[in-house]
């Protein structure tokens, strides 16, 4: 994937350098080179028959009951999501019901998580990502006591981690998603007792540096192209 978008990039390209070089396609390159290392030598991330996918959508327990719901929102669009799962034709991730991997990842460089949506401005992004993946798992009917690498994380320069530290946490998400549900007086308390409260307790979330991702790529044979793509991202951004 990395050698045809320096192609992309070449002296001639009529592509403006930000459409490539930046968080998306930071992490859409990482995934691949760790997928396509999982097949022959399974390392990092990947479970057996694991695929990824990028701007994925994730159904919401809070999509819209009727029109003009005052409290609804859209699907959320997840940067990556790695696991066992199926993609609609509308691009939703639809988890297998005999999947042991789900995992959504959400990639930044300059930006900090959304701090809500316009009906919901608590409901912050890890929390709204954490809450799909609940319910997304939940009605696909797994157990997820089944799933041995379920969770949520953000992607961080090493030197922005603090930008995340009180948000990448289950007890910031924890809540945020009781207030969103607070929303709704008694009408979604049992799916937050019952489906996710459990859930969120079986799910690992936390933050990864990209710095710790490309030493353990080039650890592993990856050429010095990936952490070129990367400091090439920081430089656009002012990193």
């Amino acid at each position: 994937m990395i050698e045809n978008i320096a192609r992309i990039l070449s002296d001639h390209s009529v592509v403006l350098p930000t459409e490539i070089y930046n968080e998306g396609w930071m992490l859409r390159i990482t995934l691949d080179w760790y997928y396509q290392r999982a097949q022959s030598d399974p390392v990092g991330f990947f479970e057996k028959d694991a695929r990824w996918f990028s701007e994925g959508r994730l159904s919401s327990q809070f999509l819209r009951r009727w029109r003009g719901d005052p409290f609804a929102e859209s699907h959320t669009n997840a940067d990556g999501v790695i696991g066992h799962f199926d993609i609609s034709q509308r691009s939703e991730v639809r988890p297998r019901k005999n999947a042991t991997q789900l995992m959504v990842f959400e990639a930044k460089l300059a930006s900090k998580l959304s701090s809500g949506t316009t009906k919901a401005p608590g409901f912050d992004q890890a929390a709204r990502n954490v809450s799909c993946l609940a319910h997304i798992t939940a009605e696909a009917g797994i157990n997820y006591s089944n799933l041995t690498n379920y969770g949520f994380f953000v992607i961080s320069p090493k030197n922005r981690v603090g930008n995340f530290t009180s948000l990448a946490t289950k007890e910031s998400i924890k809540g945020k998603v009781k207030d969103r549900v607070s929303m709704y007086n008694s009408d979604k308390l049992a799916w937050y007792n019952e489906i996710f409260l459990p859930h969120l307790e079986a799910m690992n979330v936390g933050i990864i540096s990209w710095e710790s991702l490309i030493d353990h790529m080039e650890a592993n044979g990856a050429g010095r192209e990936y952490r070129q793509f990367y400091n090439t991202c920081c430089t656009y951004y002012g990193l």
